[in-house]
């Protein structure tokens, strides 16, 4: 992963390389939408077995 030095980067450039890691379809965003399926799929069970 690259650095940015934000005292000297353009505010245009900072916003590019933002959006590439964090915009739509990103790595990132799809990384994330994963873990947030994978913790609603878990959940499940725990509450069912709560509910027995």
């Amino acid at each position: 992963m690259e650095t940015i030095d934000l005292t000297t980067t353009p505010a245009a450039e900072i916003e590019q390389q933002r959006t590439r890691y964090q915009g739509p379809n990103s790595r990132w965003m799809q990384l994330h939408a994963l873990r947030t399926l994978v913790a609603i799929v878990a959940t499940g069970p725990v509450v069912a077995v709560g509910l027995i």
